[in-house]
């Protein structure tokens, strides 16, 4: 039976004990901590510290599926943004989803053709007018899993695979830290303009997500290249879990001409998007690209 583990502040930093294991980190470079353990002690003066510093805490389950959020109140940036958010006209919706739509098929396209898999039809989609989401996924998901060593499994985000669950937890972790940003960008999470609200569900930060999604897909590409054909374990859960906390440090975006961590520029990325809405004009909206070498 493993001790457990206690979190817990001291000058300015989180400092972590298990047993005889010590390690700190400032606080201050801390965006979210994700508890996946029942084993975990927090002291109250930590989660002040933490929402005080405009960081999340995300509580997942025995499996390893998010079940609440703690966030700060909101400090925000753009006050007018949610009201401009909120009387958007359809068809500005329809054009900022289209705007997300079309960045998403793109970025799943860099990644099968980093993959060395079959991308031709998601090309051609592109340089259409319109885009037919379902088809597009269906696509998507074939060749991806394909080249995965999982041929034949399909997205089904109510799946018990462990593949799926994978990706759902990874993109729980993404989605907080866009709701984080919306938040403090001055604009609700419950004025989507595609996905609709209903019982815990956050509809704009499903918007938002969805081009980022690829860059979870492609870590988790990495991670079962070793494991190729064979269905993931509990313990690789466990270890995607750890491999996957690096994502928000090792995955770099482009920004003019920058370089930010992933988690850095969804915070540009969502800023972006509070400017659209409070412009009514999709010119400067910037949506990160999946840069595979």
């Amino acid at each position: 039976m493993s001790p457990d583990i206690c979190l817990r502040k001291e000058r300015g930093l989180l400092r972590y004990r298990r047993g005889d294991e010590r390690k700190q980190l400032p606080l201050e470079d801390i965006r979210g901590v994700v508890i996946v353990t029942e084993k975990v002690t927090l002291t109250d003066n930590l989660i002040s510290a933490l929402l005080e510093n405009g960081a999340f805490i995300l509580h997942c389950d025995k499996k390893y599926r998010p079940i609440g959020l703690t966030e700060p109140l909101s400090k925000i940036i753009k006050r007018d943004a949610a009201h401009h958010q909120a009387r958007c006209s359809k068809r500005f919706q329809t054009v900022v989803w289209n705007r997300l739509l079309r960045a998403k098929v793109d970025n799943q396209r860099r990644l099968l053709k980093s993959m060395g898999a079959r991308h031709a039809y998601l090309q051609e989609r592109l340089s259409g007018e319109t885009l037919n989401e379902s088809a597009c996924a269906r696509y998507y998901w074939r060749e991806y899993f394909t080249n995965c060593g999982f041929p034949g499994l399909t997205r089904r985000h109510d799946d018990g695979n462990s593949v799926n669950r994978m990706l759902n937890y990874a993109y729980a972790v993404l989605g907080a830290i866009c709701h984080r940003s919306i938040v403090a960008h001055g604009m609700s999470p419950l004025f989507g303009v595609h996905h609709k609200a209903n019982f815990h569900n956050h509809p704009f930060v499903y918007d938002l997500i969805e081009p980022l999604r690829p860059f979870i897909d492609h870590r988790l590409h990495l991670y079962l290249t070793e494991t190729q054909g064979e269905e993931p374990s509990e313990a690789a859960l466990r270890e995607w879990v750890l491999f996957s906390q690096s994502c928000w440090d090792t995955i770099e975006v482009t920004h003019k001409r920058s370089k930010l961590r992933l988690v850095d520029g969804v915070d540009v990325y969502v800023n972006s998007v509070a400017k659209t809405f409070i412009k009514k004009d999709t010119e400067n909206l910037w949506l990160p690209k999946l840069q595979v070498r």
